[in-house]
C-alpha cells in the first residue's frame, strides 16, 4: 500500500512540475514533456497496468488547469498507453534502448497528433475555443521535441541501467555471504 501511496504522489510530483516550473520556460515548454517521458518510461520499463494509472491522474489534473476542453489530455495521454501496450507485446519485447526510444517517439507524435485531432474536433463542434493548425512552426516544434524526447529518455535508461546493474551486483554479493 505504501509503494502505491508514493507512486500517485510521484504522479502528482511531476505533473505539478510540468504545470508550474516548466510551463514559465518557453523552450522547456515547447520542447520538453516530463509527463510524456515518465508515462513512456513507467509504461514500458514497469508496466501497462502503472502506465495506465499515470497517463489518468496526470491527464486529469492537465486537464483541470488546460485551456482546452477537460478530457483532451486525459485521452491524448492514454492512447500512447494503448498502443505502446500492443506494440511492446507484439514487435518489441526486449527492454533495450532503441525500443525505448522507439516508444518515446511514437509516443510524443500520437500525443501530439491526438492533441491535434481532438482540439480539432472539439473546435468544429463549437466545444473547444482553441484551434490549433498544423503548420511548418508546429512540425519544427514537433522534431524539437522528439530530439529532446530521444536524448532525455537515453540518459533515463543509461541511469536505470546502471543503477540496476550496481544493484544486481550488490544484491549478489550479499547473497553469497
Amino acid at each position: 500500500m505504501p509503494r502505491n501511496i508514493l507512486f500517485i504522489i510521484f504522479i502528482i510530483l511531476i505533473t505539478v512540475f510540468q504545470i508550474s516550473f516548466l510551463f514559465e520556460f518557453s523552450f522547456l515548454r515547447n520542447y520538453v514533456n516530463l509527463i510524456l517521458i515518465a508515462l513512456v518510461f513507467i509504461t514500458v520499463m514497469v508496466n501497462s497496468k502503472a502506465g495506465l494509472i499515470f497517463a489518468i491522474i496526470s491527464g486529469l489534473i492537465l486537464d483541470f488547469y488546460s485551456p482546452f476542453s477537460f478530457g483532451i489530455y486525459l485521452t491524448a495521454l492514454i492512447i500512447p498507453v494503448f498502443i505502446i501496450t500492443n506494440l511492446f507485446k507484439k514487435l518489441l519485447a526486449r527492454k533495450t534502448i532503441y525500443t525505448l526510444i522507439a516508444a518515446a517517439l511514437t509516443s510524443t507524435v500520437i500525443f501530439q497528433i491526438a492533441v491535434l485531432l481532438i482540439s480539432n474536433l472539439l473546435f468544429w463542434f463549437n466545444w473547444n475555443e482553441i484551434n490549433y493548425t498544423l503548420n511548418i512552426e508546429y512540425l519544427y516544434t514537433l522534431l524539437r521535441q522528439l530530439i529532446t524526447h530521444t536524448i532525455i529518455i537515453s540518459i533515463l535508461f543509461i541511469i536505470t541501467n546502471f543503477l540496476s546493474e550496481k544493484l544486481k551486483s550488490k544484491f549478489l554479493i550479499s547473497e553469497r555471504i
